[in-house]
C-alpha cells in the first residue's frame, strides 16, 4: 500500500478529519502485512493531536508532513 493511501485511510478514521491536511509524502510503499496496523496507529496519533488542540482552546490546522526519506 502506498504511504499516501495509508495516511488518507488514517485521516478518514478520525472524527475531525476535515482539520487534517496531508501533504504529498515520498513515493514509498508499506508492506501489506503492517498497513492496517499502521493506519490504526496513525489514526490514534492524529486523533490525539486534533483533540489536544481542541481542549486547549486553540484552533489550528493539523498537518501531516513526511520528509523525503522514511
Amino acid at each position: 500500500m502506498a504511504v499516501i493511501d495509508v495516511l488518507r485511510c488514517a485521516v478518514s478514521e478520525i472524527e475531525q478529519y476535515q482539520r487534517v491536511t496531508v501533504r504529498q509524502p515520498p513515493a514509498a510503499m508499506v508492506a501489506g502485512s503492517v498497513a492496517d496496523d499502521l493506519v490504526h496507529l496513525l489514526a490514534e496519533l492524529l486523533d490525539n493531536a486534533v483533540n489536544a488542540e481542541t481542549s486547549s482552546g486553540a484552533y489550528q490546522q493539523t498537518t501531516v508532513t513526511l520528509g523525503s526519506t522514511l
